[in-house]
């Protein structure tokens, strides 16, 4: 299952991370009008996200690969990414900011 999740959190993270690149691009020339700014202010929890789950999921099998598998390893790995992203929708939907 998780070689799968890994998987689909790369191809998501990459795409992503792709029109991240030509977004900030066609912005920066002034190209596309206001739709690069919105593409930009939209995708970013997405990103975030995929990019969260492909690099925990990346940890956990180099971690399982090497040691064996254990929910302990998951839980230790699992709980400060989870933490991480938590804090990362704080910061994106505080008004206090």
């Amino acid at each position: 299952m998780i070689p799968l999740l890994r998987s689909i959190a790369a191809v998501c993270f990459y795409a992503l991370g792709t029109t991240f690149f030509v977004a900030y691009a066609l912005w920066q020339s002034g190209i596309g009008g206001v739709w690069p700014l919105w593409w930009l202010q939209i995708a970013d929890l997405p990103l975030l996200l995929s990019g969260a789950v492909f690099g925990g999921t990346s940890v956990v099998m180099s971690v399982e690969q090497t040691h064996g598998a254990s929910p302990a390893t998951r839980i230790v790995i699992g709980l400060p990414l989870a933490l991480f992203i938590l804090f990362l929708l704080y910061l994106t939907f505080s008004t206090l900011l």
